[in-house]
């Protein structure tokens, strides 16, 4: 999905932890909104690229239930101007008639990609009303929460993508996320390349 406001949009709330959206393999980039907005949604999503977003690579709001497994989350300064988080994880919405709405969060980040050209590229917001449960395990994240280094997660290292600006987001030889994922069962990377026992961060896995 490219070129587009928005790449997907999904606004799903039921009473079920069912997927509402499945990804796998999936690019969306070149957005000048938000690649993937979800109200209230479940989506679970492997080998996932959301690239080159003017706002979130990942907006959620009103909670909902979400798994993301090897994704690759990377905006720049490249096409756009950006002052948004690539991901933000919010369990409220404020209406334009300025009513708040709410609702219970449950995430897993793993072995994902969060990086950009901004300080703090994750944001969770909470209202503390409601539910809030986090899994965010063995990612790579530009961020300035250190208390997130204590989960396995890499912080603040540069994932040395081949050529982001040309949407190359394959791993260099040197990149410091080779090696360091948790085997989850995620077989083959986004370009159907073999993963090993030791799966690399992100989209991608780097292929000698």
């Amino acid at each position: 999905i490219r070129n587009a406001e928005v790449g997907i949009r999904i606004g799903t709330p039921d009473l079920d932890t069912l997927p509402d959206l499945t990804l796998q393999e999936v690019k969306i980039e070149n957005i000048s909104g938000t690649g993937l907005l979800a109200f209230s949604a479940d989506v679970f999503a492997t080998n996932l690229l959301i690239n080159n977003c003017r706002q979130h690579n990942l907006g959620v709001f009103i909670g909902g239930h979400y798994r993301f497994k090897h994704c690759t989350f990377a905006s720049y300064n490249f096409d756009f101007f950006r002052e948004d988080p690539g991901v933000l994880i919010s369990d409220n919405f404020i209406t334009a008639d300025n009513q708040l709405l709410s609702d219970d969060t449950d995430i897993e980040l793993l072995n994902c990609i969060i990086d950009g050209s901004l300080r703090n590229e994750l944001l969770f917001a909470a209202t503390g009303g409601v539910a809030f449960l986090a899994d965010v395990r063995n990612n790579l994240i530009k961020t300035e929460q250190e208390e997130l280094a204590d989960l396995g997660n890499l912080l603040n290292e540069d994932p040395l993508f081949i050529d982001a600006s040309m949407y190359d987001y394959r791993l260099d030889t040197l990149s410091p996320v080779i090696n360091q994922g948790l085997d989850l069962g995620v077989i083959n990377d986004l370009d159907n390349q073999p993963r090993d026992a030791q799966p690399d961060l992100g989209a991608n896995e780097r292929i000698e």
